[in-house]
């Protein structure tokens, strides 16, 4: 357990183990009053941080020919409303759909633009993003445009898929991480009030992205309102947020754990969760997504190697009374 009593980590070695921690049937979190509570996101290293795409790097990651000193709170927000309202128009001007397209979206995405609604959010009258671009938000963000969403899902593997693919594909070395946190205090009307504020549960309409709707997925959202426009932008991890700001009030249990396993153990990881049904073809439906499937199984330990892996061994280990058992039975069976 960290040391921060809101904040657990569980480290394990093998992937039996691994999978069993996170098992929405008996893993650590099964035994909460609701699991459907919580929501998971995985990474290839635990040294990456739970930071939006919008937020990483020295300047916003956005394509601006504009000249752009240092990356203050106005330059930030200044820079994702032009971002977004690129997107739009452009989706737009190609015939594609966007969710809860309306004139009024166009409107507010021209209105935002000004100096005034940014005055409101420093001020402290506004919040950005506002909740009628939310949806836009997230299909933009699910089709790779920086934005300050950060992607999770309702499922603990889908979370572990894709850190262990991360792990392989990148390269990683050390640990790879499944994060999950309780989103109740989120959503709930309670002493959390101050956190439902600044952090909130996005979702986007599953029909106009199919991918989200297989991955199980939503979106954690960092809302800004109450700064000095000329002020460094300071970019905000999800778990310093939530650690350094409970640490105000009290929690009778973590909200953020924190699950590793080694990254030599990804294809095996891998390979297990193909078994549960959970590789490209169900992440990604369609023809591609059973090809990247198919290209995954290349990923996979060799036939044959699983019998001498730390798991299968454990396994055997564990349950050697069982299938003994049941090879007497069998034996006084023929017998008979």
């Amino acid at each position: 357990m960290n040391k921060n009593h809101w904040l657990a980590e569980l480290h394990e070695r093998s992937v039996r183990d691994f999978v069993n921690l996170l098992s929405p049937v008996n893993g650590i979190l099964a035994g909460e009053p609701d699991p459907r509570d919580f929501i998971y996101r995985g990474y290839g290293s635990e040294k990456y941080e739970l930071v939006p795409s919008a937020f990483r790097g020295r300047r916003p990651p956005f394509p601006d020919r504009r000249r752009v000193g240092d990356r203050t709170n106005e330059n930030q927000i200044r820079a994702e409303i032009e971002q977004l309202r690129g997107f739009c128009r452009l989706a737009d001007s190609r015939g594609l759909r966007l969710p809860e397209d309306s004139q009024r979206l166009w409107q507010i995405l021209e209105e935002y633009r000004n100096d005034d609604f940014l005055d409101g959010v420093a001020k402290g009258d506004a919040a950005w993003p506002p909740d009628e671009l939310l949806s836009v938000l997230a299909l933009a963000q699910h089709y790779g445009v920086p934005t300050r969403l950060l992607d999770w899902t309702r499922s603990s593997y889908v979370a572990a898929y894709f850190a262990a693919i991360s792990a392989i594909e990148n390269r990683h070395k050390g640990q790879l991480v499944v994060w999950a946190i309780d989103r109740s205090p989120f959503e709930s009307e309670s002493q959390w009030a101050w956190l439902k504020d600044r952090i909130k549960i996005v979702t986007a309409p599953a029909v106009d992205i199919p991918n989200l709707f297989a991955q199980q997925g939503l979106f954690l959202l960092f809302r800004e309102r109450g700064f000095t426009k000329s002020a460094h932008f300071n970019a905000p991890s999800y778990e310093n947020i939530l650690v350094r700001q409970l640490d105000v009030d009290p929690y009778d249990r973590p909200i953020l754990f924190k699950f590793t396993l080694p990254t030599g153990q990804a294809p095996e990881l891998l390979r297990i969760l193909s078994t549960l049904g959970i590789d490209g073809s169900s992440i990604f439906p369609g023809y591609a997504g059973v090809a990247r499937a198919l290209k995954e199984q290349l990923l996979h330990p060799m036939p044959g190697s699983w019998y001498d892996s730390p798991s299968a061994r454990s396994a055997r280990q564990q349950y050697a009374n069982v299938w003994r058992r049941w090879r007497r039975n069998l034996q006084k069976g023929r017998a008979t």
